[in-house]
Order: structure tokens, then C-alpha cells, then sequence
């Protein structure tokens, strides 16, 4: 948008990887680039779609106690589009950081590949939220099966 980066989907799973949420999200502010290779969304998935941020903000209020922890991938992006500050995150990009670059955050794909030997966003018509969200959990699952969380 015309305003920064803006949410146009949003997914949220559980521990045991069930999806709990996922919608597409209207932004408030005219869509300038749908970043399709990346995203996924085209024009066609928002027509009719009526929920807002504020909306995304209330489903998640609903969803998640006030003390759930949040897993996800360089989630102050997320967190920053969504507009929405949460205490208890796990960052798969922080804990999967390259201690000799603590700079350079390693991809969700590349640790997918790495660490649970699987291929993610592998569709040319962008990833997926929900294979993302599930991919987190798994990362995060294994680092707690080998007591490094």
C-alpha cells in the first residue's frame, strides 16, 4: 500500500499444527503491489473478502490467551504490518541464527531444507502462511526434542 507493508493474510496454528486461523485481510489503504511471487495473492483472492486489521487483531484476541507464545519466522515484520505488539514470541530466525553472522537471518526454506529435511515454498505462485506457521513449529518442536529451548 501506499502506506508501507500490509497484511493480506493471515494464519495462525496450533502446537499440534492444526489450523486455528486463516483468512485473507482487506488493508485499509489502496494495494499498490499484491507481491504475488512472494505472497501468493492476486487481485482475485481479496474480492469479497470484508475482514480488516481490526478484525485480524479480534480473531486473534480470541484465539490465543494472553500468554500463548507466538512461533514464527523474522516475526517483527509480521508484528510490525499487523500493527500488533506481543510479548512471548519464538523466533525461528533467531534461534536458528548463524552465530558467526548474528546479522544474516537464515531462510524459512533453507532451514526447512537443513533441519527437517523438507521443501517449502516451492510453488512459483508464492508460499503459503499456513505451510510457513506449521514449518515454524516443526523447527521449534525439534529444538525442544534436543533440550536447546
Amino acid at each position: 500500500t501506499n502506506t508501507g507493508d500490509s497484511i493480506a493474510r493471515v494464519a495462525l496454528v496450533d502446537e499440534y499444527y492444526n489450523v486455528i486461523v486463516d483468512t485473507y485481510v482487506l488493508p485499509d489503504d489502496p494495494i499498490i503491489d499484491y507481491r504475488t511471487r512472494y505472497s501468493g495473492i492476486t487481485s482475485d483472492d481479496l474480492i469479497g473478502v470484508k475482514i480488516r486489521l481490526n478484525d485480524v487483531h479480534e480473531l486473534l484476541k480470541a484465539a490465543l490467551p494472553k500468554d500463548a507464545i507466538l512461533v514464527g519466522h523474522s516475526l517483527e515484520n509480521d508484528l510490525r504490518a499487523m500493527r500488533m505488539i506481543w510479548n512471548n514470541i519464538i523466533d525461528t530466525s533467531v534461534q536458528f541464527s548463524n552465530p558467526k553472522s548474528p546479522t544474516s537471518k537464515p531462510s524459512l526454506k533453507f532451514l526447512a531444507s537443513e533441519y527437517l529435511q523438507c521443501q517449502i515454498q516451492e510453488n512459483e505462485n508464492g508460499h503459503s502462511p499456513v505451510e510457513d506457521a506449521i514449518t515454524c513449529m516443526k523447527l521449534i518442536h525439534l529444538r525442544i526434542a534436543k533440550g536447546m529451548l
